[in-house]
């Protein structure tokens, strides 16, 4: 016997229970997209300008006109830094800031890291004072290779980090 699911609980039901479905689904996309989001920081102020602590910080700088590629970059960023160093951003020993340049505030980060498109930016900073910094230029090279581009960043963080505890 070949029984529709619309046949016995109705049209009616059926568009309910898809809804109710769609709402589910929803709910944990923004879940999960919420549980990486928790650390990283929109805030564009550093430690240097705080005075605080020795830390990496890594930026990711944008304008407030991203296409596909750009938004791509902050989220591979945002998720192999999340995934690969979850300890060391809840200890505070990586600070994650995604910063747009196009905002008077953030406007100086252009000159300071002499940007030139969006980029990610890591600055080891140790007792307030940045004493380096390295531009990942090859992000916009590997975009469309995934898992090279979390190879990349996450290889680079963990270098600047070595040298950070030096």
């Amino acid at each position: 016997m070949n029984l529709r699911l619309s046949s016995i609980i109705g049209l009616a039901g059926c568009k309910t229970i898809m809804a109710l479905a769609a709402g589910a689904l929803m709910l944990c996309v923004a879940s999960v997209a919420a549980s990486s989001d928790a650390a990283v920081k929109e805030s564009p102020q550093t430690t240097a300008q705080n005075g605080g602590d020795s830390k990496l910080i890594v930026y990711y700088f944008h304008t407030t006109d991203r296409c596909y590629s750009c938004n791509l970059i902050e989220k591979f960023t945002k998720e192999t830094l999340v995934s690969y160093f979850q300890k060391e951003i809840a200890d505070g020993l990586i600070d994650v800031q995604i910063v747009n340049v196009e905002r008077p505030e953030n406007n100086h980060f252009i000159k300071d890291y002499k940007l030139y498109t969006k980029s990610v930016i890591v600055s080891d900073v140790v007792k307030g004072n940045e004493i380096h910094w390295k531009n990942l230029t090859r992000v916009w090279e590997l975009i469309r290779k995934e898992s090279s581009f979390r190879d990349y960043v996450s290889r680079e963080v963990r270098l600047c980090l070595e040298d950070h505890k030096g």
